[in-house]
């Protein structure tokens, strides 16, 4: 079985906004860049954001 390693939350959210910018705000040419799906980098930002806001 292989491993597969798993990028902390706040990192994959600056790697993805990162490649986001490269791409001038082009999601789809930026999750393909990354060799993802576009609904993968949208769900990815999306639970990047259910865990990084507070709650107060």
């Amino acid at each position: 079985m292989a491993s597969r390693a798993f990028a902390s939350p706040r990192f994959e959210r600056a790697f993805i906004e990162n490649m986001i910018r490269k791409c001038e705000g082009n999601r789809e040419l930026a999750a393909q860049h990354m060799g993802i799906n576009p609904s993968t980098l949208y769900r990815k930002l999306s639970e990047a954001d259910a865990t990084t806001k507070v709650v107060t």
